[in-house]
């Protein structure tokens, strides 16, 4: 079971909220890379399933090399 985890919650009276301490849980780059990198990899499992169709401009994404091709840059942006 996976879940978001907020940084902070509502105070007792349930009219204002506590914010997050910094260096709370895990810092967001190391979440976001972790969420970017599974994200990915269930793309690639869902193609390699032919569990995703592709139409009009993107058509060529069917193809394995091209969807690769396609998904690699987004593998080392921040």
């Amino acid at each position: 079971m996976h879940g978001i985890v907020p940084g902070g919650g509502l105070k007792p009276d349930g009219k204002s909220w506590v914010a997050y301490r910094p260096g709370y849980f895990l810092p967001v780059r190391v979440l976001s890379r972790l969420f970017r990198r599974r994200f990915l990899d269930r793309l690639e499992q869902l193609h390699r399933a032919a569990q995703l169709e592709f139409f009009g401009e993107q058509a060529s994404l069917q193809d394995a090399k091209a969807f690769a091709d396609w998904l690699a840059p987004m593998r080392q942006q921040e």
